[in-house]
């Protein structure tokens, strides 16, 4: 490919590419791994369990706290109160 010639329609020729890479290439990886997050947005949330709390939009690790707490409490009292 001539490097004067652009291989697309943006208009940039193979030059810019070649003198501009290290400054081009890191904008195009972020705008790869934009779309690819947008796109995972909408798959992710029937791919991931109910159960799972942590990292997940709307949901918080905090819940699963507060349950094991419960259960927990509620399992010694349920072994200290069989005994008696």
């Amino acid at each position: 490919m001539d490097p004067r010639k652009a291989p697309g329609i943006d208009g940039l020729s193979g030059n810019f590419f070649k003198h501009h890479w290290d400054i081009a290439h890191k904008y195009i990886y972020k705008i790869i791994a934009k779309v690819l997050a947008n796109r995972l947005k909408v798959i992710l949330p029937n791919c991931i369990s109910y159960n799972q709390s942590a990292f997940v939009s709307g949901r918080m690790i905090h819940d699963n706290i507060l349950i094991t707490h419960e259960l927990f409490h509620y399992h010694l009292n349920t072994l200290y109160n069989s005994n008696k």
